[in-house]
């Protein structure tokens, strides 16, 4: 989670869904995902449960609440 690295992701979702749930994010956005490791074709890839945009500064919150654990 230090944001020098890429990983492909994939989100199924039901057709109902489809218009809430798909959106893209530009490459460099800051996102929260939930979900799970898999391996599809010999590539590693989290396959999505949740995605959503936050402020930069909530990671930067977020390594801090860690240190001081």
């Amino acid at each position: 989670d230090d944001g020098t690295g890429v990983i492909p992701c994939a989100q199924f979702v039901a057709p109902d869904e489809v218009p809430a749930m798909c959106q893209m994010y530009e490459l460099g956005s800051t996102v929260c995902v939930e979900g799970r490791l898999s391996t599809f074709r010999d590539v590693r890839q989290v396959v999505i449960r949740s995605i959503k945009h936050i402020d930069p500064n909530q990671e930067v919150l977020g390594w801090l609440e860690r240190l001081s654990l």
